[in-house]
């Protein structure tokens, strides 16, 4: 049966009375302590102000969120949030609040409860345009502290509807559609601020660079000192880290170095692509990612001589990531998921799987089993993608650095949802440039993200060393 706000109140559900006092210890200063946070999260513009919400902290200090989301706490003691008798949800006392404490998800995720939480708050918002946030007007809050105390995660969908109806005082009132909710909900707390603080150009001999495409254009081995002067062309793919050095990869090999400013040279496999896998065509690895002592390297079949098919063995070879030795495990992926080679993988452990996706018209991310190697699922992107050059997990989400132009875009995706937003862009000198690979790893200077790009000439590659100057919501409430 469709639980409705009548049956619940006539079952007599227990839920606590939205304006119970909590109880502040009975020496504390009346007047002390106290602090404003923000109540924040909603669509419209940065960070989402709530307006007009209800909520009841310590000793019974209650009132309502102001026009930037503000209300009183102190220190952690739990304050309420609702409307009228429409309970939200509490949460300790902060300097942030977000849905994610109200619906009680400690973990930050996108469940059931806080999907309801969402979809009533627009629902009730005065003019019902999310696009300039929420605010819920006066009369909206004196009908719902007449509808008797209900919890907004207990509704189905028929008796939240009901509900909207009867503290908004609209009959025909609907829901906003809940997978738009979502998407307003993931742009505004997943939003944030990057800063380039400094940049590293390496480069090499540039008459030597010309002999070396020479010589590859020839089937030729170039000869591994004269790579190994390369420092540009050895650090122009990706780049990877064990939180003690850095493992940049090039299209035939590997170079270990220290975090440095010179990022001194610890120890190279320069031509490290083994023959099991050069047996097969491959020839290019690409943006590359580490892992318990191990390095993980992508390597595809591609720039093929003219007539033949490009792109038919994609693998993920394994180094032992302080001597860049191939440990001789190597894996296939399935060939019609990676049409265009395998430019990237990420490796993401606390899920327990790896990412990869098409280099170009990217529209799905595949995930992979860390440990068995075995396509799990695709995960749908929210907007299809180009020419994505690197990808790292960062606090759960999958940075994705694409080559486009000469403002180079960084992606960040939801692995688990598939929705993508656009973070930074970073600008390089010239749009016949090339983006590459990034990783991350907090350094003195404050800088955390790292990024490749090839600019203004074929033998620069740039590390350039980017700060997080504006967290995430998310990273502000989940992480900190």
């Amino acid at each position: 049966m469709a639980t409705t706000v009548r049956s619940l109140l006539a079952a007599g559900l227990a839920v606590p009375l939205l304006w119970a006092a909590a109880t502040a210890p009975a020496s504390a200063d009346a007047t002390a302590g106290w602090r404003t946070g923000v109540l924040a999260g909603g669509p419209g513009a940065a960070p989402g102000a709530i307006t007009g919400v209800d909520y009841t902290g310590p000793g019974g200090v209650h009132g309502v969120t102001g026009a930037d989301g503000s209300f009183r706490y102190r220190g952690n003691w739990p304050v309420r949030f609702g409307v009228g008798q429409v309970e939200l949800g509490h949460a300790k006392g902060a300097q942030l609040v977000t849905p994610f404490q109200l619906s009680g998800g400690a973990q930050c995720t996108i469940d059931e409860a806080l999907t309801r939480e969402l979809v009533f708050l627009e629902a009730v918002d005065g003019d019902r345009d999310p696009d300039n946030g929420i605010s819920i007007s006066a009369q909206t809050r004196a009908r719902a502290a007449g509808v008797g105390p209900v919890r907004v995660s207990d509704l189905d969908d028929a008796a939240l509807t009901s509900l909207v109806r009867t503290v908004t005082g609209d009959a025909t009132a609907t829901l906003p559609d809940a997978a738009a909710v979502l998407a307003r909900f993931r742009d505004q707390v997943d939003g944030e601020q990057w800063t380039e603080k400094s940049v590293q150009e390496f480069t090499g001999p540039a008459d030597e660079m010309r002999q070396i495409y020479d010589m590859n254009e020839a089937g030729q081995t170039p000869p591994v000192d004269m790579l190994n002067r390369q420092e540009g062309l050895l650090r122009s793919q990706g780049v990877a880290t064990d939180g003690r050095s850095y493992v940049f990869s090039w299209q035939y090999g590997l170079t270990r170095t220290m975090t440095d400013a010179r990022q001194t040279v610890l120890t190279r496999n320069t031509l490290a692509i083994p023959p099991q896998i050069a047996a097969y065509g491959g020839n290019h690895i690409g943006d590359i990612d580490y892992h318990d002592g191990k390095i993980y390297a992508p390597i595809e079949d591609g720039d093929k001589p003219k007539g033949e098919i490009e792109y038919l063995h994609p693998f993920i070879a394994v180094y032992d990531a302080k001597t860049l030795r191939f440990t001789g495990e190597y894996h296939e992926l399935p060939q019609n998921l990676h049409t265009q080679g395998v430019p990237w993988v990420s490796v993401d452990a606390a899920r327990g799987v790896f990412y990869t996706a098409e280099w170009d018209d990217t529209k799905v991310l595949n995930v992979f089993d860390l440990h068995t190697f075995t396509l799990i699922r695709t995960v749908p992107l929210s907007q299809t993608l180009r020419r994505i050059q690197g990808a790292k997990v960062y606090h759960g989400m999958l940075y994705a650095f694409a080559d486009i132009g000469a403002s180079l875009p960084l992606y960040k995706i939801d692995p688990e949802s598939g929705h993508v937003i656009t973070v930074h862009h970073v600008d390089i000198s010239s749009s016949a440039g090339e983006g590459e690979g990034l990783v991350f790893l907090p350094r003195p200077d404050g800088t955390l993200l790292h990024t490749l790009d090839i600019a203004p000439d074929e033998v620069t590659t740039n590390f350039r060393n980017l700060a997080l100057t504006k967290p995430s919501l998310r990273d502000q409430v989940c992480f900190s």
